[in-house]
């Protein structure tokens, strides 16, 4: 079975939709709160250095977020930290996390990175154990992922309508 799925920029208007989403990993967090974390990540949008993308399946509902900023590693260089990455996929198929990983990663193509950080909170050991076994190195709740340009840009063309 094969899925299609769009990235899209969170605007405002998209907020709401967006947020039972994350309440499925933070049941606490309320409209207010959403919208705030929302804007701080977007009120940087001219200088594209962080920003949050959606992920939509086919059917136009949002199965996955991340929410990004540019940054920068002594050793390996420009780095896109993303502080929040979630997916809901009732099928339980890796598909959708790919896809978002996939989202991330072209992000990071587009600025220049080359890594993924992906900071997890402890609720997300499902979470955690699907990106493990997608190659994701993992080391006290961050994952990192070093960036081939050319294989993002090759896979993100097959994965994304």
């Amino acid at each position: 079975m094969s899925a299609s799925f769009d990235s899209v920029v969170l605007s405002n208007d998209l907020v709401p939709q967006t947020l039972p989403l994350v309440q499925v990993t933070w049941s606490s967090v309320n409209l207010t709160a959403w919208r705030n974390f929302v804007q701080f990540f977007t009120e940087q949008a001219a200088s594209q250095k962080s920003g949050v993308h959606g992920l939509r399946d086919s059917a136009g509902c949002f199965c996955g977020v991340f929410a990004y900023r540019l940054d920068m590693d002594l050793l390996i260089g420009p780095i896109l930290d993303v502080h929040l990455f979630t997916v809901v996929d009732i099928l339980n198929s890796p598909q959708t996390i790919r896809a978002l990983l996939g989202a991330a990663e072209t992000r990071a193509v587009e600025l220049g990175c080359s890594a993924i950080r992906i900071l997890l909170r402890p609720g997300q050991g499902a979470l955690a154990s699907r990106l493990r076994s997608l190659g994701l190195a993992s080391e006290t709740g961050q994952f990192w992922k070093m960036i081939d340009a050319a294989q993002t840009l090759t896979d993100a063309t097959t994965s994304f309508r």
